[in-house]
């Protein structure tokens, strides 16, 4: 470079640092800058604090339906396991009074006496009449 571009840049510098207006037009612009790209940031920030948050409500919305589905999915299953369970119970019960409803009224078609039937059965004599007189 020639001594000549050097002089006339050490002069503008001059002026411009020896020149109180220039120099606060300078700072303001470089305030104005910072500024800028400083609320550039903060509406960044603000923009992914705003997507978290919606994602997050999403998600809490969408967990909640998954949840609900998944827990009345497996409240049926149990409801149905249980109300098959308490079904064969009770099915095999009623049976197992049928079954012995059957036998005494054989025995009792047989002529076996109504004590030897309570002992074999192992229900009492009223109990037995009972179910006699619910045959006639």
């Amino acid at each position: 470079m020639n001594n000549t571009v050097m002089k006339d840049v050490e002069k503008a510098e001059h002026a411009f640092t020896s020149d109180e207006a220039m120099r606060y037009q300078y700072m303001l612009r470089e305030k104005a800058i910072r500024d800028y790209y400083s609320g550039l940031d903060e509406a960044k920030q603000e923009g992914i604090a705003i997507g978290e948050k919606r994602g997050e409500e999403r998600g809490h919305k969408l967990g909640i339906a998954e949840g609900k589905e998944l827990g009345l999915a497996q409240g049926r299953e149990q409801g149905l396991a249980q109300g098959r369970e308490q079904g064969l119970a009770q099915g095999r019960e009623l049976g197992v009074q049928q079954e012995k409803k059957a036998n005494i009224l054989g025995m009792m078609r047989e002529g076996i006496d109504i004590s030897v039937i309570a002992k074999i059965t192992s229900c009492s004599v009223a109990e037995i009449q009972r179910i006699a007189n619910e045959q006639l």
